[in-house]
């Protein structure tokens, strides 16, 4: 028998019991998701104002799908903590900001592979930020590496227990992601996104035009 989740908040969670409990293990989630509601408001306050950074942590905290996976020991929540955390420490203004915004993006990688390719947009943050070209290049190397451990270990595990670094307790890469969920994925996921959210939610599409 092999494990089909991903490693990441399986190991906090079992940190937590280790040093907790076994009641301790079940914090895990809610921490995070209390994380991730204040990373939204640090987030919205630099980017336009404490107040756009309330309204984005309320408007977080109100979410029927947050709250709904808040409940539960799930990867959800947990995963966009930590990107989350990336995204905010890559607005930082030193190497210390840089590594801690790989190291949370190794976290995130850990806790859900398939979204590795966020790392991409966030290391471009980080070298639009800076004044040159050689420090564009030594940040985005320091954050590569800091996020190193988070592709490579599940590369590593992946091959230990399915026989292939490519290969998860989901599948192979070519049967989860098959062109023929593309259609469907496309409908569903925005009507999806409405129902549960409310059309409510299509007003952040005017957020670029009021910052």
């Amino acid at each position: 028998m092999v494990p089909t989740y991903s490693p990441g908040l399986p190991l906090l969670m079992a940190g937590f019991k280790a040093i907790g409990g076994e009641q301790a293990k079940y914090w895990v989630v809610p921490l995070l998701g209390a994380l991730g509601v204040w990373l939204t408001y640090v987030l919205g306050a630099r980017l336009a104002g404490e107040a756009a950074g309330v309204i984005a942590a309320l408007a977080l905290l109100v979410s029927p799908s947050f709250l709904f996976q808040l409940m539960w020991p799930m990867s959800d929540v947990p995963v966009m903590a930590w990107w989350l955390a990336s995204i905010v420490l890559a607005l930082g203004a030193t190497r210390w900001h840089v590594a801690g915004a790989g190291l949370a993006a190794a976290m995130a990688i850990l806790t859900r592979p398939n979204l590795v390719v966020l790392a991409i947009p966030i290391a471009m943050l980080i070298a639009i930020r800076q004044p040159d070209w050689r420090a564009r290049l030594e940040c985005v190397l320091l954050f590569g590496v800091a996020a190193l451990p988070g592709p490579l270990g599940i590369a590593a595990l992946n091959a230990h227990l399915y026989g292939s670094p490519l290969r998860t307790g989901y599948g192979t890469i070519a049967t989860i992601y098959s062109w023929q969920y593309f259609g469907a994925n496309v409908t569903r996921y925005p009507m999806w996104l409405i129902e549960t959210q409310t059309p409510f939610v299509l007003l952040g599409l005017l957020a670029p035009k009021l910052i």
